[in-house]
């Protein structure tokens, strides 16, 4: 049986991956994520660098407000709801 290789387009991936198709997406998910955090909490898009090298779109959920800061220090909340997002 003769080998075969398989040759990925990384440019044409990378491409498809900062589309603004995939950013709406990830953006949908930011603000949903959001949401369930409560209020004081935000969410924006970055394009990130990982450690292989490959940028991604990424987004980003802080909380914006001392309140929302010291929610999220006393119970974890953005590991909650990233937990609960996570296993649907």
């Amino acid at each position: 049986m003769a080998k075969t290789k398989i040759e990925t387009l990384r440019n044409g991936i990378e491409n498809f991956l900062m589309s603004s198709e995939v950013t709406s997406v990830v953006d949908k998910y930011g603000n949903k994520a959001a949401q369930m955090a409560g209020t004081g909490y935000e969410s924006k898009l970055v394009v990130g660098v990982d450690r292989r090298g490959e940028t991604r779109m990424k987004a980003l959920v802080y909380p914006a407000t001392k309140d929302a800061r010291r929610d999220n220090f006393q119970n974890n909340t953005l590991e909650k709801v990233w937990r609960s997002m996570r296993n649907g």
